[in-house]
């Protein structure tokens, strides 16, 4: 892979030497690094393609760290986010976790700490992009759909057996069995349950 396409750790901090120590000591560890002197510079740079966590100062001039939390999930980008601040009250916590953040560490941070910070929002991040590609395969396959075999599925979500959704569609129950192994067989699924599981699960992204 890639350096770019690595995952970053993109480190966002006013102070210079913070910025400079968290960048040597995540550096050693194998982690790529971004750095960002304020929170207006992370905006500029961060997309919704980019890899990674943001590890986040909260004091800084310009726009706090708390602001720039508010800005990210109001542009929908979905990488984690871990606090590190020296000014750490149980309030402030709350609110950061509540917004969504993933983690808070207090200044100065020990080493075992951050890394396994680091380590777990990274992991956030993978299972994130992980979900949200299977959840892209699963709206495209509700898409590709029949009509007929749209009705069928929707009939299967609320659970009507077989003679239920021949009579609700008008349909002899030997044309239903084969619209439903048709559709089992397009999902990907070995049973009913399994199919329905999948349609709940592609609705619910959609």
């Amino acid at each position: 892979m890639a350096r770019s396409e690595r995952p970053a750790v993109w480190v966002v901090d006013d102070d210079a030497d913070v910025r400079d120590a968290l960048a040597l000591l995540l550096g050693a560890h194998e982690h790529r690094v971004e750095t960002c002197a304020s929170g207006e510079e992370l905006l500029e740079r961060l997309t919704p393609s980019s890899r990674g966590c943001v590890l986040l100062d909260v004091r800084m001039p310009g726009l706090s760290g708390l602001e720039v939390q508010q800005e990210l999930v109001r542009r929908g980008l979905a990488q984690p986010v871990i606090f590190l601040s020296g000014h750490g009250d149980i309030p402030m916590v709350v609110r950061v976790v509540r917004a969504g953040a993933l983690d808070f560490l207090e200044k100065p941070v020990g080493e075992r700490a951050l890394l396994a910070a680091v380590g777990k929002a990274l992991a956030t991040e993978r299972e994130q992009r992980r979900a949200a590609a299977q959840a892209g395969k699963q709206r495209a396959l509700l898409a590709s759909l029949s009509p007929r075999e749209a009705e069928v599925a929707d009939l299967l979500v609320q659970g009507l057996r077989n003679p239920e959704i021949a009579e609700r569609l008008d349909l002899s129950q030997r044309t239903v069995e084969m619209h439903r192994a048709r559709l089992l067989r397009r999902l990907g699924a070995r049973t009913t349950a399994e199919a329905v599981r999948i349609l709940e699960a592609a609705r619910s992204t959609g």
